[in-house]
Order: C-alpha cells, then sequence, then structure tokens
C-alpha cells in the first residue's frame, strides 16, 4: 500500500500546488484557460502521436479491457437514470448526472497516474486505449443528454465533434504511423519528446488552477450520487468484470481500472451548458471526484495488486 501512496502523492501534491497559486494570485484563470487550450490544441495531440506512433498496436490494443470499460459505462449511466427517476429529480438533471458519473478525465487525470504509476508502457496502453474510445464516449455522452430531454440528438455534429477533436486526430494519425511502420527524423522525435513532457505536469497545474470551491452545494445528494458512481461504481463494474471472465490482471487491466477510476471530465461541464444540462451539477461532480480521487486511485491500485 505504502509505494501506491508514494506513487500517487506526487501528482496530487501538483494538482493542489496549482490550486494553492491560483488562490494566491501567482496564476490566475486567463492562464488556466491559456493552459487548457495549450494542452488541447498542442501538447496532448503531440504526446498521443507519439506515445502511439512508436507502439506495436498488435501488443498494445486489447479488446477485453475496452469493451469492459464500454459495457460498465453503459451499466452507469443506467443505473444514474433509474437513480435520478427513484428520486424524482428532472429530466436535466438524470441526463448530467449520467454523463458526470461515466464520462472520466482520460486526458488530464488518467495519463499522469497510468505514466507516474507504471511507467511508459502505461502511458502508451493509455494513450491507445483513448483512441479507441474517444468517438463512443462523446456518442453515449450526447446521447444522455438527449435522454435526458435537453436536446435532439443528431447524428452529424457528435460525428463533426469527434472528428475534428485534436485527440482523436492525434490518436488516428499515430496509429497509422505504427501500422505504416512510420519513424520521424531523430530532430522531429526530439522535438515531439520534449513537447510531451511538458504535457502531463501541466495537465495538473492546470487541473488544480480550474478548482474552485465557491460554486456548489456540497451537502446536495445528486453530487454526491455522482461522485460514487464515477469513482467506485465504474471501476467496481469494470474489477467485476474481470473477477467474473478469470481475466488476469495485467498492466492492460490496471490502466483499464485507473481509466474507470478517473474523475469526472471537465469537458461535461461545457457539455451540460451547451446541451441545456444542469451546469452546478456537473460542476460539484467534477470538483468532489477530483478531490476524492485521490483516495480512490489509492483503494483501486491497490484492490487491483499493484
Amino acid at each position: 500500500m505504502l509505494h501506491i501512496v508514494i506513487s500517487i502523492i506526487p501528482i496530487f501534491a501538483v494538482i493542489f500546488l496549482g490550486a494553492a497559486l491560483r488562490r494566491f494570485g501567482l496564476i490566475d484563470g486567463v492562464f488556466v484557460k491559456t493552459a487548457n487550450r495549450l494542452i488541447f490544441y498542442v501538447c496532448l495531440p503531440v504526446l498521443l502521436f507519439h506515445k502511439i506512433s512508436t507502439a506495436s498496436l498488435s501488443q498494445t490494443v486489447q479488446w477485453l479491457p475496452i469493451g469492459i470499460i464500454l459495457v460498465s459505462i453503459l451499466i452507469t449511466a443506467v443505473i444514474a437514470f433509474l437513480t435520478a427517476g427513484l428520486f424524482r429529480w428532472n429530466l436535466k438533471t438524470a441526463g448530467t448526472l449520467a454523463v458526470s458519473s461515466f464520462r472520466g478525465n482520460f486526458a488530464y487525470m488518467a495519463l499522469p497516474v497510468c505514466y507516474y504509476t507504471f511507467g511508459n508502457r502505461g502511458l502508451v496502453i493509455a494513450s491507445v486505449f483513448m483512441g479507441v474510445l474517444i468517438p463512443f464516449i462523446n456518442t453515449f455522452a450526447v446521447i444522455s443528454f438527449a435522454v435526458g430531454g435537453t436536446k435532439r440528438f443528431r447524428f452529424r455534429p457528435v460525428l463533426m465533434n469527434t472528428l475534428l477533436n485534436p485527440l482523436f486526430i492525434a490518436c488516428i494519425l499515430g496509429m497509422g504511423a505504427s501500422l505504416a511502420h512510420f519513424h520521424l527524423p531523430a530532430p522531429a522525435d526530439k522535438t515531439l519528446s520534449i513537447i510531451s513532457q511538458v504535457t502531463l505536469p501541466l495537465a495538473l497545474f492546470s487541473i488544480g488552477g480550474g478548482i474552485r470551491f465557491r460554486a456548489a452545494d456540497w451537502f446536495h445528494l445528486r453530487i454526491w450520487a455522482g461522485t460514487v458512481f464515477k469513482l467506485l461504481l465504474l471501476p467496481f463494474l469494470g474489477y467485476l468484470a474481470l473477477k467474473f471472465t478469470r481475466t488476469p490482471v495485467r498492466l492492460p487491466e490496471q490502466v483499464m481500472i485507473v481509466m474507470l477510476a478517473s474523475p469526472s471530465a471537465l469537458v461535461n461541464y461545457v457539455m451540460a451548458d451547451q446541451m441545456n444540462g444542469d451546469s452546478d451539477l456537473a460542476t460539484g461532480i467534477i470538483i468532489l471526484s477530483t478531490v476524492g480521487s485521490v483516495f480512490s486511485f489509492v483503494f483501486w491500485l491497490h484492490r487491483i495488486g499493484l
């Protein structure tokens, strides 16, 4: 257990340092927004392309963990909608609760945890998993908001949003380069490597700088329900599937659990705001699950035998 804590604590130390820097005015909202744009449009795509393009896809793409992730997401979404119906929460809340319960922060949280816990191999596997999962999860999120009655489902915007997503484009290009055995010239490879090294620390600072505690009612059952679904129920379903299928827990399965246990994604707030969802609920779950994930990551890494 101690070695897990030692590997996780530095990650969250950087996050909370970012929060402290924001609190004392050394960084501000403008910095966080600029950093997020830099990460989303430049740094993360470079990291994903660089890691995937140098990976052997035949040894990295594991369809069972990917399938388990997708099934676990579907089950969690159904449970979230049933919970909202049980407590007579409105459809706007139901859709937001569902999305916040299954759409995790892969880019800003799962990738750093995989890298700093499992090393470069864990980061490569998580990157490849992301490339496969992004279109499915984007579609599930939009459908959940549509089922929640906030906006009608339209396939074309979902397709365009996915195809133009810089992370998805980087993953596809990386897979193509890997399959074609394309190798960049040494100076270009070194340049991508330097940019990649900036990505994860900057993402952690950005997460911390974006945490603001004043916007939500922290005692509301909806926020706690979404957080429990995201940090405990979703990874538990994945863990249960591994036990049910008697699948040995190796590195791909460990990466799968980390991805399922990642806190609610920042983009859930943006989607809730744009699709007439409950943006306050999305904000509350994002913040509470991010803070709570320091404990849940340790718990799940211990359960999978790290």
